[in-house]
């Protein structure tokens, strides 16, 4: 989870709308094998809600 507190903090710091850090995190989890970004991100109802 230190990560997804990173990537949100690096977010926010340079502008990105925290919605589309979701938004994108959430579509890296869902079209790649990588465990890095927690699966709740690319839960269909998180993905639909941030976009």
């Amino acid at each position: 989870m230190d990560l997804a507190a990173l990537v949100f903090s690096s977010g926010w710091a340079s502008g990105v709308n925290a919605y589309a850090t979701v938004a994108v995190l959430g579509l890296v989890q869902r079209l790649t094998d990588t465990d890095v970004v927690p699966a709740l991100l690319g839960r269909t109802d998180v993905l639909v809600s941030a976009c």
